[in-house]
Protein backbone atom coordinates (compact mmCIF):
# COMPACT_ATOMS: atom_id res chain seq x y z
CA UNK A 1 0.00 0.00 0.00
CA UNK A 2 0.86 3.55 -0.72
CA UNK A 3 -0.99 5.38 1.64
CA UNK A 4 -3.58 4.73 4.58
CA UNK A 5 -6.22 4.90 2.06
CA UNK A 6 -5.47 1.66 0.67
CA UNK A 7 -5.56 -0.37 3.54
CA UNK A 8 -8.80 -2.38 3.83
CA UNK A 9 -10.78 -1.36 7.08
CA UNK A 10 -9.53 -2.70 10.65
CA UNK A 11 -6.15 -4.08 8.94
CA UNK A 12 -2.65 -2.74 10.10
CA UNK A 13 0.24 -2.26 8.06
CA UNK A 14 3.60 -4.55 9.93
CA UNK A 15 7.18 -3.02 10.31
CA UNK A 16 9.58 -5.86 11.12
CA UNK A 17 13.25 -5.17 12.66
CA UNK A 18 13.66 -8.68 12.48
CA UNK A 19 15.89 -8.00 15.66
CA UNK A 20 18.59 -6.74 12.97
CA UNK A 21 17.63 -3.06 12.66
CA UNK A 22 16.20 -0.13 14.59
CA UNK A 23 13.10 1.09 12.82
CA UNK A 24 13.33 5.00 12.94
CA UNK A 25 15.65 7.90 14.15
CA UNK A 26 13.19 11.03 13.72
CA UNK A 27 14.45 15.04 14.00
CA UNK A 28 11.22 16.55 14.38
CA UNK A 29 10.74 20.35 13.88
CA UNK A 30 8.58 23.24 16.55
CA UNK A 31 5.35 23.21 15.75
CA UNK A 32 5.43 20.08 13.74
CA UNK A 33 3.38 16.41 14.90
CA UNK A 34 4.83 12.84 13.53
CA UNK A 35 1.88 10.86 13.86
CA UNK A 36 1.64 7.16 13.58
CA UNK A 37 -2.05 5.05 12.89
CA UNK A 38 -2.49 1.27 12.30
CA UNK A 39 0.80 0.17 12.72
CA UNK A 40 2.19 -2.81 14.49
CA UNK A 41 6.10 -2.48 14.83
CA UNK A 42 7.58 -5.26 15.91
CA UNK A 43 11.09 -7.13 16.65
CA UNK A 44 13.43 -3.57 16.51
CA UNK A 45 17.14 -4.33 17.49
CA UNK A 46 17.10 -1.79 20.21
CA UNK A 47 14.15 0.86 19.50
CA UNK A 48 11.54 1.61 17.41
CA UNK A 49 11.60 5.21 17.01
CA UNK A 50 14.33 7.60 18.82
CA UNK A 51 13.24 11.06 18.58
CA UNK A 52 14.80 14.40 18.65
CA UNK A 53 14.02 17.58 18.25
CA UNK A 54 10.69 19.79 19.36
CA UNK A 55 7.82 18.68 17.84
CA UNK A 56 5.28 16.28 18.99
CA UNK A 57 4.76 12.60 18.56
CA UNK A 58 1.58 10.42 18.35
CA UNK A 59 0.62 6.90 17.78
CA UNK A 60 -3.15 5.80 17.36
CA UNK A 61 -4.10 2.11 17.23
CA UNK A 62 -0.84 0.71 17.00
CA UNK A 63 0.88 -2.60 18.62
CA UNK A 64 4.39 -2.65 19.95
CA UNK A 65 5.67 -6.45 20.08
CA UNK A 66 8.87 -8.30 21.11
CA UNK A 67 11.21 -5.09 20.57
CA UNK A 68 14.52 -4.40 22.19
CA UNK A 69 14.64 -8.05 22.99
CA UNK A 70 18.37 -8.80 22.52
CA UNK A 71 20.04 -5.87 23.60
CA UNK A 72 20.44 -3.23 26.67
CA UNK A 73 17.83 -0.03 26.03
CA UNK A 74 15.95 2.27 27.79
CA UNK A 75 12.50 2.83 25.81
CA UNK A 76 12.70 0.17 23.54
CA UNK A 77 9.67 1.67 21.73
CA UNK A 78 10.21 5.24 22.19
CA UNK A 79 12.72 6.93 23.05
CA UNK A 80 13.45 10.73 23.13
CA UNK A 81 15.30 13.16 25.49
CA UNK A 82 13.39 16.75 25.05
CA UNK A 83 14.23 20.14 26.63
CA UNK A 84 12.82 22.52 29.07
CA UNK A 85 9.08 20.87 27.78
CA UNK A 86 8.88 21.22 24.24
CA UNK A 87 7.35 18.04 23.16
CA UNK A 88 4.55 15.71 23.76
CA UNK A 89 3.84 12.09 23.03
CA UNK A 90 0.63 11.40 22.48
CA UNK A 91 -0.46 7.40 22.85
CA UNK A 92 -3.76 5.90 22.53
CA UNK A 93 -5.26 2.32 21.78
CA UNK A 94 -2.17 0.72 21.94
CA UNK A 95 -1.08 -2.39 22.89
CA UNK A 96 2.74 -2.57 24.57
CA UNK A 97 3.93 -6.45 24.65
CA UNK A 98 6.66 -8.39 25.02
CA UNK A 99 9.63 -5.64 25.24
CA UNK A 100 11.26 -8.10 27.75
CA UNK A 101 15.16 -8.29 27.93
CA UNK A 102 16.58 -11.29 29.31
CA UNK A 103 20.46 -11.16 30.79
CA UNK A 104 22.04 -12.73 33.63
CA UNK A 105 24.97 -9.85 33.53
CA UNK A 106 23.11 -6.43 32.69
CA UNK A 107 20.29 -4.76 33.81
CA UNK A 108 17.34 -3.41 31.70
CA UNK A 109 17.75 0.32 30.84
CA UNK A 110 15.06 2.45 31.98
CA UNK A 111 11.29 2.61 30.65
CA UNK A 112 11.27 -0.86 28.65
CA UNK A 113 8.26 0.43 26.60
CA UNK A 114 8.56 4.54 26.91
CA UNK A 115 11.58 6.54 28.36
CA UNK A 116 10.80 10.66 27.93
CA UNK A 117 13.16 13.21 29.74
CA UNK A 118 12.15 16.82 29.98
CA UNK A 119 8.82 16.14 27.93
CA UNK A 120 5.92 19.01 27.99
CA UNK A 121 3.35 16.04 28.35
CA UNK A 122 3.18 12.66 28.02
CA UNK A 123 -0.77 11.58 26.96
CA UNK A 124 -1.66 7.53 27.30
CA UNK A 125 -5.33 6.87 26.81
CA UNK A 126 -7.00 3.69 26.35
CA UNK A 127 -3.88 1.20 26.11
CA UNK A 128 -2.41 -1.71 27.56
CA UNK A 129 1.09 -2.41 28.75
CA UNK A 130 1.60 -6.42 29.49
CA UNK A 131 5.09 -8.29 29.91
CA UNK A 132 7.69 -5.57 29.84
CA UNK A 133 10.87 -4.83 31.32
CA UNK A 134 13.22 -7.59 32.80
CA UNK A 135 11.87 -11.56 32.87
CA UNK A 136 11.88 -12.27 36.63
CA UNK A 137 13.62 -15.15 36.08
CA UNK A 138 17.01 -12.40 36.22
CA UNK A 139 15.91 -11.48 39.70
CA UNK A 140 18.84 -13.62 41.76
CA UNK A 141 21.36 -12.89 39.19
CA UNK A 142 23.77 -9.83 38.77
CA UNK A 143 21.15 -8.11 36.22
CA UNK A 144 20.32 -4.82 37.84
CA UNK A 145 16.88 -3.41 37.94
CA UNK A 146 15.99 -0.46 35.81
CA UNK A 147 13.88 2.17 36.97
CA UNK A 148 10.05 2.10 35.46
CA UNK A 149 9.28 -1.62 33.57
CA UNK A 150 6.79 -0.24 31.49
CA UNK A 151 7.42 3.88 31.23
CA UNK A 152 10.21 5.66 32.50
CA UNK A 153 9.57 10.01 32.38
CA UNK A 154 11.65 12.47 34.16
CA UNK A 155 10.59 15.61 34.26
CA UNK A 156 7.52 15.03 32.34
CA UNK A 157 3.95 15.55 33.55
CA UNK A 158 1.91 12.52 32.37
CA UNK A 159 -1.93 11.58 32.26
CA UNK A 160 -3.14 8.20 31.98
CA UNK A 161 -6.80 7.82 31.34
CA UNK A 162 -8.37 4.05 30.78
CA UNK A 163 -4.82 2.26 30.48
CA UNK A 164 -4.30 -1.07 32.17
CA UNK A 165 -0.55 -2.43 33.36
CA UNK A 166 -0.18 -6.37 33.69
CA UNK A 167 2.89 -8.52 33.81
CA UNK A 168 5.14 -5.28 33.69
CA UNK A 169 8.44 -6.22 35.90
CA UNK A 170 12.20 -5.91 36.91
CA UNK A 171 14.63 -7.94 38.70
CA UNK A 172 15.39 -5.31 41.40
CA UNK A 173 13.31 -1.85 41.28
CA UNK A 174 10.14 -2.77 39.13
Amino acid sequence: EDEAAARPAGAKSTIDGQDLHDVMLLSVKADATVSFEDIVFCRAKNRVVNKRGHGDLAFANCDFLNNGRTQKASGRVVYSIGEAGCASLSVSNCFFGGQMYNSASADTGHGASIYLSNYRQLTVDDSLFVSNGMAKANENTNAGGAMGSAIYGYNTPATMRGTRFSGNCNAVNG
